[in-house]
């Protein structure tokens, strides 16, 4: 009987337990899906529905934040206002006081999403005017996505503090907007980011971070964003394993964005900027970066970038090492007065193991600033490095479909970019064990040979050919390769090529030209 008396009141406790939570509960469910201004230090609440309710939905109003908002390490969090002009989001900090936004003298990022696959950040906007340049320290972005895949981040507006306003305060202006690191998948579309990272970095000679920075991030989409009055608009970036980074931003699309440069600020630290900046290098003393394969880059809009100050420097497309098998149609890049280049090619510059080749780059703008006073005479709309190999569609020289109409004066003995081919025996698209394939190239390095090498799908090789030097006119004569029974099963093999550009002189080894079905 005590037993059984002690059981019931446990229960009574119990149920009158639940009657009591459980309408703090539903109040706590429902505050998060419309979220208002305290007056107060917002952060608390947004970062508690976002750990506790996994989403934080924001009503109309000025949100101020004391701390940054740190996404919890799960899934499918969303923090979503009303429209990134109805709902934002101001930290707020005065220079020399203690705050969790600067860490040994650095800011730190306003949001962070850390290993939280699936997030979403949308509809609000972020106004930075109070993280200020002149208190001396460091930037940073000011949304960060790090190991988390499939994030979005949609219609957000991000704005630091325009110079030459009578309101300008230097905030953000050595900060950068969205940052993706190791996250694949990631989709950045339809946001504004505006008035940051125009300046120097505080102790450097250039601004330190972009408007959108990708970084070891597979397959990102960027698509019609605006990102205006900052000096480095986009970057898209494989940088080395040996520091951390696990990713390969191969295979991103970056189209309809309208990219607008800071060259014309005049502010006194601003920075010289490039509109579109790819690179697959970094480190000389490690060379294990990943090249940058099969990127789309279409139907983007830039102009007003270039030197600062009335000095000449910048580009607006800047493929600097590592770019390969790409695409880039349709867009336009018209500098300001003191643009260098519209657009430039350094290939192996800065990493010899990853050359600059096999882009298709077709009825594109490339503008510089030739012929302003920033420039005179001696800014070209195209440079191609000495290093840099021709492009499918643009070579030294020659524009093709492209709009642009000066080149730096390198010139190529070759009349075509470097390239080898293969071709079926006549009037088949296979290749019967017993027959022969006919090999060839064109654009090679005269008096250097071309090595063929065909591999199965597994990546083993079966088989090698080195090709007959190529003649003065940079052309490897078509010759014959026996298919041997001996060597080659049934079944389809990858065919690879190692030469000498002919542009460049540069190795490009591992070209992939082809899958050959053998029968």
């Amino acid at each position: 009987m005590p037993h059984s008396r002690s059981h019931a009141a446990g229960g009574v406790l119990a149920a009158l337990a639940i009657l009591f939570l459980a309408p703090h509960a539903a109040h706590a469910q429902s505050s998060c899906d419309a979220l208002t201004p305290t007056g107060g230090d917002d952060a608390p609440a947004i970062n508690a529905c976002l750990a506790n309710s996994g989403r934080a939905v924001l009503g109309a109003g000025t949100f101020s934040l004391s701390s940054p908002i740190v996404f919890p390490r799960v899934a499918g969090v969303r923090l979503q206002g009303e429209g990134n002009t109805a709902t934002v989001l101001r930290p707020s900090y005065s220079c020399g006081r203690s705050s969790p936004f600067v860490v040994s003298g650095q800011y730190q990022p306003v949001i962070s999403v850390t290993r939280a696959p699936g997030a979403v950040l949308r509809d609000f906007r972020l106004n930075l005017r109070e993280l200020r340049r002149d208190c001396g320290h460091k930037g940073a972005y000011a949304v960060m996505v790090d190991k988390s895949e499939d994030v979005q981040v949609l219609n957000l507006r991000i704005v630091g503090s325009q110079f030459g306003t009578p309101e300008y305060t230097s905030g953000w202006a050595n900060g950068g907007g969205i940052q993706f690191v190791n996250s694949a998948r990631g989709l950045i579309r339809g946001n504004e980011i505006r008035d940051l990272g125009f300046t120097k970095e505080v102790g450097g000679g250039s601004a330190g971070q972009n408007g959108i920075a990708i970084e070891n991030s597979a397959r990102a989409r960027i698509e019609n964003n605006t990102v205006e009055r900052v000096s480095f608009q986009l970057s898209i970036s494989n940088f080395s394993p040996a520091f951390g980074f696990t990713g390969d931003s191969s295979s991103s699309v970056v189209t309809g964005n309208t990219l607008v440069g800071a060259a014309n600020i005049n502010c006194p630290d601003c920075s010289q900027g490039r509109a579109i900046k790819l690179q697959a290098c970094g480190r000389l003393d490690v060379q294990d970066e990943l090249p940058l394969r099969n990127l789309v880059i279409r139907g983007n809009n830039a102009r007003d970038f270039g030197g600062a100050n009335g000095q000449t420097g910048g580009s607006g497309l800047d493929l600097v090492c590592g770019v390969q098998y790409s695409t880039f149609e349709n867009n336009s890049f018209t500098g300001a007065g003191t643009a260098e280049f519209g657009a430039q090619f350094r290939s192996s510059f800065q990493s010899l193991v990853n050359p600059t080749h096999h882009n298709k780059v077709d009825f594109n703008t490339f503008v510089s600033g030739r012929g302003q006073p920033g420039c005179g005479d001696s800014c070209r709309d195209v440079n191609f490095n000495a290093d840099a190999p021709d492009q499918i569609g643009l070579r030294r020289g020659v524009a093709d479909t492209n709009f642009a109409s000066s080149f730096r004066p390198e010139s190529s003995r070759c009349g075509d970019y470097g390239h080898a081919f293969f071709n079926y025996p006549a009037g088949q698209l296979f290749v019967n064990r017993g027959q022969s394939l006919l090999l060839a190239a064109a654009g090679m390095k005269p008096d250097t040979s071309t090595v063929f090498r065909f591999k199965r799908l597994d990546g083993s090789q079966v088989a090698a050919f080195t090709s007959q030097s190529a003649n003065g006119n940079c052309v490897v004569n078509q010759q014959l390769f026996p298919v041997d029974a001996a060597r080659f099963a049934p079944g389809r093999y990858n065919l690879f090529a190692e030469y000498f550009d002919g542009a460049s002189g540069v190795l490009i080894s591992n070209d992939s030209i082809g899958t050959i079905d053998v029968r």
